[in-house]
């Protein structure tokens, strides 16, 4: 069974999944997208190369895989949101909200919250100790 922390990170790394295939997909777009101006008079093919056929192709499925990836974000994030909802503790919920679903880094948690960086930690260990204990609840059900 994973612990809390990592239940948690499951969405940041759906997330950084998600922004590797967009720049696959930025790349492959940039790519077909460049194409020379030709100035001159004569015929040419159809201005479809094998290359750009492939690269099209796997643009499409790109696409369907980040579709996947959204979908399977959104599940993650209901499902991880779902047991932050449940820790009765106000400040531990705002923190895990922070920091697993908006990803915010430690400082801004702690500037944003008015704390000091050390006590965030503290606050963090308690609060995922809170999280875990509801994650074991709901797999027992």
């Amino acid at each position: 069974m994973m612990t809390a922390k990592e239940y948690m990170k499951q969405h940041e790394r759906v997330v950084e999944k998600i922004r590797q295939i967009e720049i696959q997909i930025f790349d492959i777009e940039q790519t077909l997208g460049v194409k020379g101006i030709n100035y001159d008079s004569q015929p040419h093919g159809s201005g479809i190369s094998q290359v750009t056929e492939s690269t099209a192709t796997k643009l499409i499925e790109l696409r369907e895989v980040q579709r996947d990836l959204v979908d399977k974000l959104w599940t993650k994030r209901i499902e991880i949101e779902r047991v932050i909802f449940m820790i009765k503790d106000a400040t531990y919920a705002e923190l895990l909200q922070r920091r697993y679903i908006r990803l915010q880094k430690w400082e801004s948690i702690a500037s944003d919250m008015k704390f000091d960086s050390r006590y965030i930690y503290k606050l963090h260990g308690k609060a995922l100790i809170e999280a875990d204990k509801i994650i074991r609840k709901i797999n027992r059900t």
